[in-house]
């Protein structure tokens, strides 16, 4: 039987160990999200960027390295579904679903895209979707709390990841190369994370962007 979180064949932890795990990274999800939701901010504020132009340079990096034309997407971690007003803005039309852990996050997207897809559900413990149902998995921002066990989410992710892409995986990260490291996140090094994607992903190539920002890398996975 497939482990509906990693789709693994054989015997895995995923379930009989992770429901704590589960539930400590919400809580510390929730923690660090509501208030920004209850507050009177900038959309790009409620989702913990630093500048409506920070989080589109993120986009903007990703869109460019894949090219999307014709591509489906699942957008994990999607919040207010800025992510799918980016690729409307560039005049992408293909399946899209937006996926978030926060219902507050789902309802203001439904709200202000009724005609997509949309679904509130921690991806990593219940997933509803079949295998390879996706070209492209894109993550922003998901990695960037310390939740105490970071790598281990990353590897988990990615297998999840895989399981669900066809052709891609884009995310990007915190980089430990970052000037300006600030307590409460986690920051990647990036000889770790290819590592990392080396011994979990049959990967045809990854690409690791840098120039955009000073604190950031984003990771473009070709699979094989």
């Amino acid at each position: 039987m497939l482990c509906p979180v990693c789709f693994s064949e054989n015997e895995c932890s995923c379930l009989t160990e992770g429901t704590l795990i589960v539930k400590k990274r919400k809580d510390r999800i929730s923690d660090y999200y509501d208030p920004l939701l209850d507050g009177g901010v900038e959309e790009y504020e409620k989702l913990g960027w630093e500048s409506a132009g920070a989080q589109r340079r993120r986009f903007d990096v990703m869109l460019d390295g894949v090219g999307f034309d014709g591509m489906s997407i699942l957008d994990v971690g999607c919040g207010l579904g800025s992510l799918l007003e980016a690729l409307k803005s560039r005049g992408w039309e293909s399946g899209y679903w937006g996926v978030d852990i926060l219902p507050e996050m789902v309802e203001e997207a439904r709200l202000k895209h009724p005609d997509q897809d949309w679904l509130c559900t921690d991806l990593f413990a219940d997933n509803p979707f079949e295998k390879k149902s996706f070209d492209v998995v894109y993550a922003s921002g998901i990695f960037n709390l310390d939740l105490g066990n970071n790598i281990d989410f990353l590897k988990e992710a990615l297998n999840c990841f895989t399981g669900l892409s066809r052709s891609h995986i884009c995310f990007n990260l915190l980089s430990d190369s970052s000037r300006d490291k600030e307590e409460g996140y986690f920051y990647y090094r990036e000889d770790e994370v290819r590592r990392l994607v080396a011994e979990e992903l049959s990967a045809l190539s990854i690409r690791v962007e840098h120039s955009y920002l000073p604190n950031d890398m984003t990771v473009i996975i070709t699979l094989d």
